[in-house]
């Protein structure tokens, strides 16, 4: 043997005899790691833990025990892991569960934890109350606060002293807004439990966020470091509130103590992130963020960084679909909320600003700066006094602060001080740097209508703000309320200019445009801002919507749609619109296609749901919508609308008695709300419930004695019953209240039916005069005479409705038809080309149009206006005799016979079947 070989050998029998002298066994490496845990010595812990894996991966305390310090490290992410594997080697119940709910609080999987442990019964009371706890987190960061209380309370029943339970409820207090009442409870756990570190970190928390006391926050979270050297939250404690202070040195002096305890901690890379962004380096921290959310997809903290980053960077859709994830991932981060209600106004969408802030805004106490908020949101969409209150609210929140000094000076103002508040307003504008002074004095100058002044308040924005499109936005609407388009037009132009994706100065613009029919020029603003961002969903909504008041054909329309789906996922408004243009156009199969797809995808959002049922009940699937309907009760109990469309789904399903019982607790929630009281009135008389339907009646005349809407219902019950003379009495007292002009076409069609027509036509008469310029009731009259034949007197009133309403395409429509039937077609013409071009792409106006031209003798055009009347609506057997009838005119009988064989397939079912047969025989084979 070789000396080499000699030595190897060797070598290899003293390396195992060292090995077996030095191995310890399972039993012994978890004994050390235990002594290691009680000595507060998690590193040296972690290590023997696994070592005992390496010899047996199968040792279920060993999962348990690293998956232990690992939470207690603040790894939540690696301690799931290794919990689910105890978990899978049958380590038990009590001890995994507790801590692996733990875990997935910590990572934010909240809805994961109720779906998985939320009707999981433990053995051992406290370890029951552990998880009771977790899952009362777990439902109150969701929003669901009834859920929460309810496992809470089961907790607290199991196990009153249990320390998680005491901090759960502590947190739902604060989140409530009884500060006080928090502090209490976790100071009252660390006096039982001094060493508690969550208990410190949310005493911190409560010192920091709800205290402002960033000192005595700043000396729990060092506590915490100091008892635990590793614990991530009290590190990012400590970083946040230095981040805070503007201390970046000393932050980042933290920042290098954790990275040498937790290198390699997602919370590390993320302060990392951030301080990419505190550079001024907002690709790296976009680079860095993205990263991350690799490995943490649904972290709420990470998606709102992103959305900040976003927001920095312009990318307001990036922004919005961001934080919209971060507040679907958490509804109760309130700094995600307040972000994307500010990255809504940035990108000029106050209402959806407003939308996002509503859950902030209903708590018994919203912070200033969400009122602030709010405040700017009615300034933008023009209701002033609201804007005022608000900013009023956040100035007695927070009386130091210069911004809501403004605000302070604008209730001085709302108290008539108007000289002292405008000085006020004016100075801080002056000597502020940021625009929320700028904002109220524009705000306050515009709700005393005093435009001049708004003006030079608008001027002194725009020099803070160079280059930026809302100063010229507001100077838009200011020639709006002084009736100047032409320089309103030359405002937004300029906003555009400024900021070419700039979205509220587009809309201004294609308003302007839609105004005046000029669909093209309202598309090209929404164009301008696609050739910038091509996927801009709302821009791409935009345009879909002026092609849909145009007229154009559905096949222009579905793909855009589509688009703004693709562009913005996670946004509900395209998925909607989407499923109503599906519904419009009859294809409820396809709309209930596109609405599961969109329930799948967003599956907490009410507007979604509620089309969802709406398409079922188009596509026939009535119980399938009376469960959508229910859910979507559950989901807005305090709202009557998803109860009003659960009786509809009932309704449509025949099941009247049910229906009505849900009007009636509809009613219960909104007596006052005139489409319960309509919807439930219509079904009460629809199914002979008289007496119902009379007590909802005699229910509005007692609460809104002054309307006229009571008396109105009344008429209607007894008109339904034929208790004629009643009904015309109560139609007269409907008369004489404020708006009553609504039921003179009823009252005169009771009086018809009651056999007095002298009165009715005297009624007619008296009310024409009285009334000269009430256009339904010209319209109604006209609707009478076309019913009764008498073609004159129905040109002379929707001559009256066109002389009120020029834009009324419906009363144009019916004047020339009234003509056509006098046999003037030439004159008919001009308004039926009136009414088509007013309503482009109605199926009803282009066949008046067609059948006009027809007999007009300009066959090529009416054979083009009725087949586009027919491709608007293919399955109306009306508008293919239609196109029957002016092919045989034109003398084009091979069209003309197909057409017609088509129908008379559809046999008896069609109502022209009749003609059908002669027009058939008159063509013959």
């Amino acid at each position: 043997m070789s000396k080499l070989r000699i030595l190897l050998a060797c070598t290899a029998t003293a390396a195992a005899l060292l090995t077996g002298c030095s191995q310890r066994s399972e039993a012994e490496l978890l004994a050390s790691a235990k002594g290691y845990i009680q000595r507060n010595d998690p590193k040296a812990a972690v290590i023997e833990l696994k070592s005992a894996l390496q010899q047996n991966a199968s040792s279920g305390e060993a999962r348990f025990l690293l998956g232990q310090l690992l939470l207690e490290a603040g790894d939540p992410r690696n301690a799931s892991v290794e919990l689910r594997k105890a978990r899978q080697l049958k380590f038990p119940d009590d001890q995994v569960v507790p801590a692996l709910a733990r875990a997935m609080v910590a990572e934010e999987q909240f809805k994961a934890l109720i779906d998985q442990f939320g009707k999981t019964v433990l053995g051992q009371e406290s370890a029951q109350s552990e998880l009771k706890a977790m899952l009362a987190a777990a439902h109150a960061r969701l929003g669901q606060r009834a859920l929460a209380q309810a496992a809470l309370d089961d907790a607290l029943k199991l196990e009153p002293t249990n320390a998680s339970a005491s901090l759960v409820q502590a947190r739902m207090r604060a989140g409530n807004g009884d500060l006080e009442g928090a502090l209490t409870a976790v100071r009252a756990t660390l006096s039982r439990r001094p060493a508690d570190a969550d208990a410190q970190l949310l005493l911190a928390d409560l010192l920091l966020y709800g205290k402002r006391d960033d000192e005595g926050a700043l000396q729990a979270y060092r506590q915490v470091v100091a008892q635990h050297q590793a614990s991530m939250p009290g590190h990012s404690g400590i970083i946040n509130v230095l981040l805070h202070r503007q201390d970046i040195e000393g932050a980042r002096q933290q920042f290098a103590a954790l990275n040498k305890v937790l290198p390699g901690h997602i919370q590390t890379k993320y302060f990392d992130a951030q301080f990419f962004f505190l550079a001024g380096d907002l690709a790296g921290a976009r680079e860095k963020v993205a990263q991350l959310l690799k490995v943490a997809p649904r972290s709420a903290r990470l998606l709102q960084f992103a959305g900040t980053v976003e927001l920095q960077l312009g990318s307001l859709l990036q922004a919005e679909a961001q934080l919209g994830k971060a507040l679907r991932a958490d509804p109760e981060l309130q700094s995600a909320r307040l972000l994307l209600a500010r990255t809504h106004l940035r990108g000029g969408q106050p209402a959806k600003a407003l939308v996002v802030l509503q859950p902030v805004l209903a708590s018994q106490q919203p912070p200033a700066e969400a009122m602030a908020l709010a405040a700017e949101s009615f300034l933008l969409i023009g209701e002033a006094p609201r804007a005022v209150e608000l900013f009023d609210r956040a100035a007695r929140r927070s009386p130091d602060d210069p911004k809501l000094r403004a605000a302070m000076a604008l209730t001085r103002l709302a108290r008539g001080e108007a000289d002292a508040a405008f000085t006020e307003l004016q100075s801080l504008a002056a000597s502020q740097p940021d625009t929320y002074a700028d904002l109220a004095l524009i705000s306050a100058r515009f709700s005393r209508k005093d435009l001049d002044g708004a003006m030079r308040a608008i001027e002194g924005l725009d020099r803070k703000q160079p280059g930026k499109p809302l100063a010229e936005e507001l100077r838009g609407k200011v020639a709006l309320q002084r009736k100047d388009t032409a320089a309103a037009r030359q405002h937004f132009a300029a906003a555009l200019q400024r900021d070419p994706v700039y979205f509220p100065a587009a809309s201004h613009l294609a308003r302007l445009d839609l105004a005046e029919r000029r669909y093209e020029q309202a598309e090209s603003h929404f164009q301008g801002i696609l050739k910038v961002e091509p996927r801009n969903a709302r821009a791409l909504l935009a345009v879909a919507e002026v092609r849909q008041r145009s007229g154009a054909p559905a096949a222009s329309i579905e793909p855009l749609l589509a688009d703004a789906i693709k562009a913005d996922s996670g946004e509900a408004a395209a998925r909607v619109a989407l499923v109503e243009h599906h519904l419009r156009q009859g294809a409820a199969k396809q709309a209930l296609v596109v609405a599961q797809d969109g329930i799948a995808a967003l599956p907490d959002q009410a507007t979604v749901l509620e089309v969802l049922g709406q398409a079922q009940m188009a596509a026939g699937e009535g119980q399938q919508a009376v469960t959508t309907f229910k859910k979507l009760a559950a989901m807005l109990p305090s709202q009557p609308g998803p109860l009003v469309r659960l009786a509809e789904a009932h309704m449509a399903a025949r099941q009247t008695d049910v229906a009505l019982d849900q009007l009636r607790k509809a009613l219960e929630l909104a007596p006052d709300h005139p489409g319960v009281q309509k919807v439930l009135m219509a079904l009460a008389l629809q199914t002979r419930h008289h007496a119902d339907a009379l007590a909802v009646a005699r229910l509005v005349q007692k609460r809104q004695p002054q309307r006229m809407e009571g008396y109105a219902y009344e008429g209607d019950i007894q008109a339904s019953r034929k208790s004629w003379d009643a009904a015309i009495a109560a139609y007269r007292t409907a008369l004489g209240k404020p708006g009553g002009a609504a039921v003179a076409a009823r009252l005169h069609a009771t009086l018809k039916a009651a056999g007095r027509g002298g009165e009715a036509d005297a009624f007619a008469a008296a009310q024409s005069k009285a009334r000269p310029d009430d256009a339904k009731f010209w319209y109604y009259l006209g609707d009478q005479a076309l019913a009764e034949g008498d073609w004159a007197a129905a040109q002379r009133r929707y001559l009256e409705v066109t002389r009120l309403q020029p834009d009324n395409p419906g009363a144009w429509n019916n004047l020339a038809w009234a003509i056509l039937k006098q046999g003037r077609s030439q004159e008919a013409l001009p308004h039926a080309e009136r009414a088509a071009s007013l309503l482009p792409g109605s199926a009803a106006m282009l066949d008046t149009l067609a059948q006009v031209l027809s007999a007009s003798g300009q066959h090529e055009r009416a054979l083009e206006a009725a087949r586009k009347a027919l491709a608007q609506k293919p399955d109306e057997a009306a508008l293919r005799l239609s196109l029957a009838r002016v092919a045989i005119a034109s003398g084009q009988k091979d069209l003309a016979r197909s057409e017609i064989d088509k129908l008379a397939a559809l046999g008896d079912k069609f109502a022209g079947y009749d003609e059908v047969i002669r027009l058939k025989q008159q063509l013959g084979p």
